[in-house]
């Protein structure tokens, strides 16, 4: 590894940190083959400078870029900070619990590597990765809370017996150390898709896992009498408390090639204790003991945005929580009273009878703006520091949030 000493950096150094450019006053940058890239400096706070350390940053000296990544630490030093930052850190917050793979093809090894470190394919390059073939995977995962004896298929899935989801196993050669627990279950689920990569393979296959495990979980709750086609059915209030889940480890195989891994999943991001001693700030705020309704509707929903791994389940949550620290704000009345009336009364007049009340009701929210409008104004009123793509962004995602919502 090739390390410099401490050095101020020569010619004109900036630091562009989620839009915002602001001169280092010195600083280090390390650069390595065998270590990602990571620099320290120190910019000065001058007032009304507000930065948003979870931005991405851009150094640059005399207009050339020397790091792109995130800030990993900063440390207040009075009226400056010192900023560490290291490129690509998604290849040391994203983790692989375990993995056992057996005549794998190198190309695909790399590749699933590289998506579980948060590529995209946009941004991978990897020779003859195009070449390897198509083919069918079989995807086995054990399943807590089913017993499936007969075999029983729910959508894309089917669930089956252990003595017959571990038959997968005896495709590995030399026979896989967790074994033991990959067969104590009552029941696997298995799924065939095909595919050119087996990372691919098995984020298909969970999600059609997961999407049946749901639906067990919804109709073991369903306690009418009759089905919706007017048959009747069996109950069993024991069944109705259900919550059947996947376990830890998954095996994949493919059918043509023979290429097969096993593999232990776990969260997605490696997550850090955090650290509540005298030195933590986590308090400031106080966390008031009386909070609105509203608010503390938000911040359930902000922590759900956080955990959930579906990224339209984990919008939902986002917009959730704006929508909940929005409500009951005043907003300004476009329209006074007397024109209202006048409105209400040129609108029916152009409607039947039977549709009056509806257009009264549509009305009264003539004056109510839209959430990204409100969330504008409450950014406005508290001095919210957001840049324009911020606010973009998230505009974005609710548009995608909206159509999913509404079928789209």
């Amino acid at each position: 590894m090739i390390e410099g000493p401490p050095t101020e950096p020569p010619g004109e150094a900036i630091a562009e940190i989620g839009g915002v450019r602001t001169p280092i006053i010195g600083g280090n940058f390390v650069s390595a083959l065998n270590a990602l890239d990571r620099a320290w400096f120190s910019v000065e706070l001058q007032d009304g400078l507000r930065l948003e350390y979870l931005a991405p940053v851009k150094v640059e000296i005399d207009g050339h870029t020397m790091i792109e990544g995130s800030i990993v630490a900063a440390y207040p030093e009075g009226a400056s900070v010192e900023i560490h930052v290291q490129s690509a850190v998604a290849m040391t917050e994203e983790t692989m619990h375990g993995w056992l793979l057996q005549e794998f093809p190198v190309q695909d090894a790399v590749y699933a590597a590289a998506r579980k470190s948060g590529f995209d394919d946009d941004h991978i390059n990897i020779h003859e990765l195009d070449k390897l073939p198509h083919e069918v995977f079989e995807v086995v995962v054990g399943i807590n809370g089913v017993e499936a004896d007969p075999p029983i298929r729910i959508g894309t899935v089917t669930f089956l017996p252990s003595r017959s989801g571990r038959q997968i196993l005896d495709q590995f050669d030399p026979y896989p150390e967790w074994a033991e627990e990959f067969e104590d279950v009552s029941t696997h689920a298995v799924v065939y898709t095909t595919n050119q990569h087996m990372h691919n393979a098995q984020v298909e296959a969970l999600a059609e896992i997961d999407l049946a495990l749901s639906w067990l979980a919804i109709r073991a709750r369903y306690g009418l009498s009759h089905l919706p086609d007017g048959t009747l059915h069996r109950y069993q209030r024991s069944e109705s408390n259900a919550a059947p889940s996947r376990c830890d480890l998954i095996a994949l195989r493919g059918l043509q090639t023979g290429r097969r891994w096993m593999q232990r999943l776990g969260p997605r991001l490696r997550a850090s204790p955090l650290k509540l001693g005298a030195r933590s700030r986590s308090r400031e705020p106080a966390l008031p003991r009386e909070l609105p309704f509203q608010m503390h509707q938000a911040m359930l929903s902000a922590q759900r945005a956080l955990s959930v791994e579906d990224l339209i389940q984990r919008s939902q949550a986002l917009w959730e929580s704006l929508e909940f620290y929005l409500a009951g704000r005043p907003s300004e009345q476009l329209f006074s009273l007397s024109e209202r009336s006048d409105l209400l009364k040129c609108l029916r007049g152009a409607v039947p009878k039977d549709q009056h009340q509806r257009v009264a009701d549509l009305l009264n929210w003539v004056d109510q703006p839209s959430p990204k409008m409100a969330l504008k104004m409450a950014i406005e009123e508290e001095g919210i520091p957001i840049t324009d793509s911020e606010f973009e962004l998230l505009s974005k995602i609710r548009t995608a949030r909206n159509k999913a919502t509404h079928g789209g």
